[in-house]
């Protein structure tokens, strides 16, 4: 008979431990509810969109510098060219002016001058020895999605899809190890910190104890907070 106590008494410590168990997968569950509602709010906020958009910044960035080392580059020669031509007008206007005050000139001397002029003109309209030139080699690595379908493409060594050549392994996707959130690393800090600090109802004594130590809370049959 005593027995039989001590085995229904073991059976129902048991089941207490499982409804326990059942309430703190309740729990978990809601907590992962509430973090994929918050995500689908807002899928703008997800680390993926922000490395998106720093790469999209980034690369704004290179083409306007190279636009403007361009810009600059041309400004220098077309201002060196610019200071030639003036240079042989004022020649060519000194010696027009000479011979009208001397009144030393001919026909020949006219059809010179306008040649001159209009060499001057085709040069003003056309810089010589100067033209704009592309380079097809990329500078800016390109960026996309690769889903779970294309990565098994690649692994079969079929189809291949261009992966960002900017992410940095520091920046691949981690969890928040109080509410399993996905996270980027370096954005994984803060969050846990502030994770960290939040609070959720124990099961079993029904306080409120904060993330950080409701392991260690729960683990040692609803401890005093005080010791930790």
């Amino acid at each position: 008979m005593a027995t039989k106590k001590r085995l229904a008494a073991s059976v129902e410590k048991k089941r207490v431990e499982l409804d326990v168990k059942l309430d703190a997968v309740g729990m978990k569950r809601d907590l992962f509810r509430q973090a994929l509602t918050d995500t689908q709010e807002d899928l703008q906020k997800h680390g993926y969109m922000k490395e998106i958009s720093r790469w999209e910044n980034e690369s704004i960035e290179k083409i306007r510098q190279v636009a403007a080392d361009t810009r600059q580059t041309l400004s220098q020669h077309l201002l060196e060219h610019h200071t030639r031509l003036d240079d042989k007008l004022h020649k060519l206007t000194d010696k027009i002016k000479q011979s009208q005050e001397e009144n030393d000139f001919f026909e020949m001397d006219l059809d010179y001058w306008n040649r001159e002029l209009d060499e001057l003109k085709e040069q003003l309209l056309n810089v010589p020895n100067i033209m704009i030139q592309k380079d097809n080699t990329p500078f800016i690595a390109k960026i996309s999605v690769m889903t779970p379908a294309e990565e098994s493409n690649i692994t079969r060594g079929s189809t291949r899809h261009n992966v960002t050549q900017m992410t940095k392994a520091e920046n691949y996707s981690t969890t928040c190890p109080f509410c399993e959130e996905p996270l980027t690393s370096f954005s994984k800090r803060d969050h846990v910190l502030i994770c960290g600090r939040k609070t959720d109802e124990c099961p079993r004594c029904r306080t409120f104890v904060s993330r950080a130590v409701f392991g260690r809370h729960y683990a040692n049959d609803c401890a005093n907070l005080d010791e930790y």
